[in-house]
């Protein structure tokens, strides 16, 4: 379906259809739209409570600055907030506590909260940009085509500075998302959201198949590139990674602004062509953006799955299916869940560590079989 811009014709009753179809956002996707009255717009039912969507944007953030307490708090040797305070203003460098803390836990937490809300963002992104409920930038194979470009370059050029691993994470993980698109493609050009994420898996496993044949016959590669392999936020430095970095953040606040646009592409492109939308050049910019974010998110702690599917699902409620306040609140629910994970690891088996990757699948991989249940019931 191809969008060829504003009819003048009948511009009140589009008007009044994109108002309505406003309040419905991507929950319509799955049977969840509801008529709302005007007063209710800004409104979250949850259980039989009602709270605004700002209220709800300040409890997830109040759960992130908590979690990054508890991450920087907890691990082998936990240390009390109140000497987190005293190591930090401390004028004693060279203290246990003030090298544990500044030196590991603060930058652990920093990447986890960033990656998390990083592939949060690029989530809802994605699934409203699809308008498929099932698309991730794991599922579809997108980190996969990530750590391949970074494995390829270590295997044939000798890459080894995190700027190299940044640039051809982003390159690998474009050629992934035109694999899938062109296999996900059906005779007339669409797919449907079961198609997209078998082509997804299709190739992301083309892509972790080759990654794996370059790491086991090079023991330099296999070296080098031993983070993509699992993915996790431990021992990453901050200093290492200022593209990345750079890449995720203006990532999302490239996201932020276009939420509007994108919130009216997830209602159909007809009715985000009323609205004023360009789709073609939303659509564009958008899967840019979003490749690009997940490619930085690989280059800083490798593959990290079901974070980009679970949040959006789990903020969609929160918001009413409003795209808009979606993709803001993804960002800080992602990062409390990869911040979460990780401090989980840390004690799932302990004195050993889990990586925050391995937690996610465990956690993630039974919220994706209910969601994929759901949405073919949807589709039937």
């Amino acid at each position: 379906m191809t969008a060829r811009g504003t009819s003048a014709t009948g511009t009140g009753s589009t008007t009044a259809a994109v108002k309505q179809a406003g309040q419905a956002g991507l929950a319509g996707q799955t049977g969840q739209a509801k008529n709302t009255a005007p007063g209710a717009a800004s409104q979250t039912k949850t259980g039989r409570f009602t709270i605004s969507r700002g209220a709800a944007l300040v409890l997830v953030s109040v759960l992130a600055c908590v979690l990054a307490v508890a991450s920087v708090s907890l691990g082998s040797v936990s240390v009390p907030p109140r000497q987190i305070i005293q190591a930090l203003t401390t004028a004693d460098a060279n203290g246990y506590n003030h090298t544990v803390i500044s030196d590991m836990r603060i930058p652990r937490t920093i990447i986890a909260m960033l990656v998390g809300a990083t592939l949060g963002v690029a989530g809802a992104v994605m699934q409203a940009v699809t308008r498929n409920p099932l698309a991730d930038p794991f599922v579809l194979g997108v980190s996969s085509g990530a750590g391949f470009g970074i494995t390829a370059a270590v295997f044939f050029f000798g890459a080894d500075s995190p700027e190299q691993f940044t640039l051809m994470a982003i390159a690998g993980a474009v050629l992934a998302g035109l694999l899938v698109i062109f296999i996900g493609q059906g005779t007339r050009g669409q797919s449907s959201p079961v198609r997209l994420v078998l082509a997804g898996m299709i190739g992301g496993t083309v892509m972790t198949t080759w990654t794996s044949i370059m790491v086991y016959s090079d023991d330099h590669t296999r070296e080098t590139v031993r983070y993509i392999m699992i993915g996790g936020v431990g021992g990453r430095r901050l200093e290492d990674f200022p593209l990345a970095i750079g890449l995720a953040v203006a990532g999302m606040v490239i996201c932020i602004l276009m939420s509007r646009s994108i919130g009216m592409l997830a209602l159909g492109e007809d009715i985000a062509a009323a609205a004023g939308v360009h789709t073609a050049r939303t659509r564009l910019i958008a899967s840019i953006v979003v490749v690009a974010m997940a490619g930085a998110s690989v280059a800083i702690c490798g593959p990290i799955g079901f974070v980009g599917f679970a949040v959006p699902h789990l903020v969609r409620p929160l918001v009413r299916g409003s795209v808009e306040w979606g993709i803001v609140l993804s960002a800080f629910v992602g990062a409390s869940m990869l911040t979460a994970a990780d401090i989980l690891g840390r004690f799932a088996l302990f004195p050993a560590e889990l990586e925050a990757s391995i937690v996610m699948g465990a956690i993630g991989a039974p919220f994706f079989i209910l969601i994929a249940r759901q949405s073919s019931k949807v589709a039937s």
